[in-house]
């Protein structure tokens, strides 16, 4: 046409041609749907690329955590209260365990003081044959060579070191209701040192001693027991406490 000869594109060009229009036509959606919001400092016309999250969608959040949180924290009250008694139970039996390999170590008796209205306990050399054998020790006292300390020279250097388990020693909160020691008029728990077992000086009971302790709310107890072997035991209290505790038979 107007005696100019057309020019024919050849297929290699029509095809960069229309993925270069394509590409463009992308871009320039991608940008229009990126705009989302005003910008209040750039005026009316221009617009921010940036989301945020909204009022109800953050009240929606927190309703689901709220949710969540209800349903989880009376479980983990649980778990806590169960965790107390068994660790204190653990502390306990492990303290009676101590003093008997104590007898067998030194090869003489061990005498075990519980104070229930102090909530402690401790042991203490104990000699028979002296003129007035002890029978007590003061669980309270902080200096081991006090006279009345619960206290022993555990390496046979001379120096006395406190064996004592409170309240304050438990890695747990529990409440110690009752002890009860059985075969012995002075109320010790002592341990002969050849065989570990436990003197008396009356009618030998099944279970000597019994020491019993509670959650902070009863709703889970555990009840720690010598027997007159000399073997520490753990059972469920299923009396005084609610539920009782997984892992442990019933007293």
């Amino acid at each position: 046409m107007n005696g100019q000869p057309q020019r024919t594109l050849s297929p290699q060009r029509l095809y960069t041609i229309n993925r270069t229009n394509n590409l463009n036509l992308l871009g320039t959606e991608m940008k229009t749907f990126g705009q989302t919001r005003r910008d209040p400092q750039k005026g009316k016309k221009e617009f921010s690329t940036h989301r945020g999250f909204t009022i109800i969608e953050l009240m929606v959040v927190i309703a689901v955590v709220a949710i969540i949180t209800s349903f989880a924290l009376p479980s983990y009250r649980t778990l806590i209260e169960k965790r107390s008694v068994t660790s204190g139970a653990q502390q306990i039996s492990a303290f009676f365990s101590a003093a008997k390999m104590e007898a067998i170590k030194r090869n003489e008796m061990i005498a075990i003081h519980t104070d229930l209205g102090d909530a402690c306990m401790g042991f203490f050399a104990y000699d028979p044959d002296a003129a007035t054998p002890r029978t007590n020790c003061d669980c309270t006292l902080t200096d081991p060579d006090a006279g009345n300390a619960c206290s022993v020279d555990e390496f046979g250097d001379g120096e006395m070191r406190l064996h004592v388990l409170d309240a304050n020693s438990l890695n747990k909160p529990v409440k110690v209701t009752d002890i009860d020691i059985l075969g012995r008029a002075d109320d010790l728990v002592i341990f002969d040192p050849i065989r570990g077992m436990l003197v008396f000086d009356g009618a030998v009971a099944a279970i000597p001693l019994e020491l019993k302790m509670l959650s902070k709310k009863d709703a889970y107890g555990l009840n720690v027991q010598l027997t007159a072997t000399g073997r520490v035991t753990v059972c469920s209290d299923t009396t005084t406490a609610v539920y009782p505790v997984p892992g442990f038979d019933d007293c």
